[in-house]
């Protein structure tokens, strides 16, 4: 968990002195902890790899064996191997580790939430505390702070996912407790200035939808509807106040520049200039293997200048083709036809799934690059967790209303 927030802390004054990249360091921290975890659990105590994990790991390693031979086409040879160190480095590590050690139990997977859940917390601190001390243009800045995909954007916005499917578990007196959590989420959301990380955290909601077909539980979906709405009417109150005041923090303001300029503004018309470009230059000329890893910014006409489509399809059509989409494909579909089996024997686990991966996908198709998108590759391995019999997944209530 350290290390895949270790992006966020690159440019810390702290590590100035520091003998080498703090990602890498920690990076190969990570490595020799999960090869000595590894030789424990598969070696030492004679266990061997589970038959979902496994796949996943092989539809991994046939991805990025297939990125790295695209770059003996690349027309930009520098650019192809870094994206393809961040590929296998910042991408390949954490989802050989989930793959390998994580996904074996359910309660791995628990602690494995549970810790980003943490880390979440200690950046929805970061946001208040600049918030506090600092004039409030400074949202812009944290927005670029380590980025959509290294710290201060995503990981709130993973954090408000798993809060709000606490929230949907609780009972009685914690409901009032995780009521104030979703409501700090939120509010470290609309000031830390990504438009994406909110709105990837409210459609992350959408899968508690799938509590409207649980039948002969009236009692039970009353509560939970009321609990939605308390927490729908308290955003709106926030959001109410800070029009009152025509002080909007720089979320909002970003969004409201998103709604109100025409075609949606400098951040829209860029977005859609790179989808042009991609969809009538690019992968037209480069269809079935692509123009390379790190092709794109070359035959996009940006040169050097660092650009990218904010599109995880777009990207890997353009630079892998259908070759390698197909590839990607294959891997995420296994992930979502493991995740749809689940359903039968673990209902939690489904559902927390499910809104983590409605997150990470929404951010993954609007803003990002594939070989960064690090959060959605690790969702996607935790879809292949082994069938149990155990169906306690983090708490009781949904599991006793789904029976």
């Amino acid at each position: 968990m350290v290390f895949m927030i270790s992006g966020r802390y690159k440019a810390a004054k702290i590590f100035k002195n520091f003998p080498m990249d703090i990602t890498v360091f920690l990076g190969i921290l990570v490595l020799i902890g999960a090869i000595f975890r590894i030789y424990t659990v598969y070696f030492k105590s004679n266990n061997s790899i589970k038959k979902p994990a496994l796949f996943g790991l092989l539809l991994f390693a046939l991805f990025s064996s297939y990125a790295l031979l695209s770059c003996v086409w690349s027309p930009n040879l520098t650019n192809a191997l870094f994206r393809l160190l961040n590929l296998i480095g910042r991408i390949g590590l954490p989802v050989f580790c989930v793959l390998m050690l994580i996904v074996r139990d359910k309660d791995n997977i628990e602690r494995f939430i549970n810790n980003i859940f943490f880390a979440s917390i200690v950046f929805v601190f970061a946001v208040l505390y600049f918030e506090i001390m600092y004039p409030p243009e400074l949202g812009y800045t944290l927005n670029f702070w380590g980025g959509n995909y290294q710290g201060i954007g995503s990981i709130v916005s993973l954090g408000a996912t798993i809060a709000i499917f606490k929230f949907s578990q609780t009972e009685k007196w914690k409901s009032v407790l995780f009521v104030a959590f979703v409501m700090v989420y939120f509010y470290a959301l609309i000031h830390v200035g990504n438009r994406t990380a909110l709105l990837s955290a409210l459609f992350s909601m959408l899968p508690l939808l799938l509590l409207l077909r649980i039948k002969n539980k009236r009692l039970f979906f009353m509560r939970k509807f009321f609990k939605a709405s308390l927490l729908a009417g308290l955003i709106s109150i926030i959001l109410f106040f800070y029009s009152l005041l025509h002080v909007l923090p720089v979320t909002l303001s970003r969004m409201h520049i998103l709604l109100s300029q025409y075609g949606g503004g400098m951040s829209v018309y860029d977005r859609l200039m790179f989808l042009k470009i991609s969809l009538f230059q690019i992968i037209p000329r480069f269809v079935f293997f692509g123009c390379g890893l790190g092709g794109w910014q070359n035959y996009s006409g940006f040169g050097t200048a660092f650009h990218y489509p904010h599109n995880i399809i777009i990207e890997i059509i353009s630079e892998l083709g259908l070759f390698g989409l197909m590839i990607f494909f294959i891997f995420m579909f296994a992930g979502l036809n493991y995740w749809r089996k689940s359903k039968q024997y673990n209902y939690n686990f489904y559902l927390i799934i499910s809104m983590l991966f409605i997150n990470v996908f929404f951010n993954a198709l609007t803003s990002g690059t594939f070989s960064t998108d690090y959060w959605f590759f690790v969702v996607v391995a935790l879809m292949f967790m082994k069938k149990t019999n155990q169906r306690y997944f983090y708490t009781r209530s949904l599991v006793k209303a789904s029976n």
